[in-house]
């Protein structure tokens, strides 16, 4: 503006007049990404989500594995051991890539365990920590299958609760 009060924005005069207050966007520190969330009241059900994500990614990984080898002996105690022997077999029968468990089915699971054991909004990083801990300490040995899933995650999950 020149002084007098005159817009001069892409090189023409404009007339401001006094009721007119030009809109302020609300920006953060950064200036460009607008969060509706911070750590402090983190979106729980967005972030389980995200988790969810990686941990259907590390299972998508292992299933186009053109190797897919099998789980040693001595990580077998993560196995799931509700699945019955009909699953199973139908379950070998598949294709690899198709004994992913849905995202769906992945978030399901979390967020039960998640509501149910009332933990902390922490513990849901934190359980991809853990997580990604676990297949670090077995060099790569231990991989999320569709039959070890869930007793990863929930062992992950409650790793976290205790700590937190």
């Amino acid at each position: 503006a020149d002084s007098k009060g005159r817009s001069t924005r892409g090189g023409e005069l404009k007339e401001i007049k006094e009721d007119e207050k030009p809109t302020l966007k609300r920006r953060n520190s950064t200036g460009t990404i607008h969060l509706s969330t911070t750590l402090s009241q983190q979106d729980n059900t967005a972030t389980i989500k995200c988790v969810c994500a990686v941990l259907r990614a590390h299972m998508q990984e292992h299933a186009l594995d053109p190797k897919h080898p099998e789980i040693p002996p001595e990580l077998a105690v993560f196995r799931d051991q509700n699945i019955s022997r009909d699953a199973e077999r139908a379950m070998a029968r598949l294709p690899p890539q198709h004994q992913v468990p849905q995202f769906r089915e992945v978030c399901g699971f979390f967020e039960s365990v998640y509501e149910k054991s009332q933990m902390e909004s922490e513990c849901i990083i934190m359980t991809l920590v853990y997580v990604e801990r676990l297949i670090k300490a077995t060099r790569g040995r231990l991989y999320i299958r569709w039959d070890n899933w869930k007793p990863i995650l929930f062992s992950a999950m409650i790793m976290a609760s205790k700590v937190w």
